[in-house]
């Protein structure tokens, strides 16, 4: 019922989509995804409220019709889709709409989140970036995003430390985030693969096959020693993407 409702608002939009108008509808959020904090809430939100319409009116959109009408309302495919597909991903909008290809995850990753108490604002974080970058860095990260995805396939995980490498983003919101360049270094140190920013911040990610607990102690540190509040968590990715249960 209320309007401010994330996957409330994604619901009715898609109810507006097939073209039954608004539809009278309480629902009950259970939210995992701390939000404001580059994790891609609003992209699991969107997919969730939607996925439940459609539920409801007996499924009569496709999943591929739902994923371009949350892409198209999100402005980009990358939450979207990891959030309805799971594993890795890889997406664009193209002028068929979302375009992805689904890597499944090494067995033995694990996703090591520092995660601030306070949030950072999407626009904020956008506002820090400047409108036009050299032609190099465009090309350096060109070329890690390439590493990446092929270092996930082929279950690489010594190119993970090089292939998470940035100069488009991460340079430019340090001035936010005081803590993020000591926390990456002391992922690494304590045996991450990787570490870098997540999404727009001010999360910070860290990528590994071992040594998790350490990598987990050690970011802690990082943060506290800034005098920054915050929560760690441990995950493995997601593998199976969206689902509708019925209870």
């Amino acid at each position: 019922e209320d309007e401010r409702n994330l996957p409330y608002m994604a619901a009715q939009q898609l109810f507006s989509e097939a073209g039954v108008g608004e539809r009278p509808l309480r629902m009950r959020v259970f939210n995992r995804i701390p939000v404001a904090r580059g994790l891609g809430f609003s992209g699991a939100g969107r997919i969730a409220g939607m996925l439940v319409a459609n539920a409801l009116m007996g499924e009569p959109m496709g999943r591929k019709e739902i994923l371009d009408m949350a892409a198209e309302l999100e402005g980009h495919p990358d939450n979207v889709v990891a959030s309805m597909v799971g594993g890795v991903v890889v997406s664009c909008l193209t002028e068929e709409g979302v375009r992805f290809v689904r890597i499944e995850p090494p067995p033995r990753l694990r996703l090591v989140l520092a995660i601030p108490e306070m949030p950072l604002e999407t626009q904020r974080a956008r506002e820090a970036l400047p409108e036009r970058v050299p032609l190099s860095n465009a090309i350096f990260n060109l070329g890690r995003c390439a590493l990446l995805v092929a270092a996930l396939a082929k279950r690489d995980f010594s190119a993970l430390e090089a292939a998470v490498e940035d100069r488009l983003h991460q340079p430019y919101r340090e001035g936010l985030l005081p803590f993020l360049r000591e926390a990456i270094e002391e992922a690494r140190k304590a045996g991450a693969r990787g570490a870098a920013l997540a999404g727009a911040g001010p999360t910070v990610v860290a990528l590994t096959d071992r040594n998790e607990e350490e990598v987990a102690r050690s970011m802690s540190r990082a943060l506290r020693a800034h005098g920054v509040p915050h929560t760690v968590k441990i995950l493995e990715p997601e593998r199976q993407g969206a689902r509708v249960e019925v209870l």
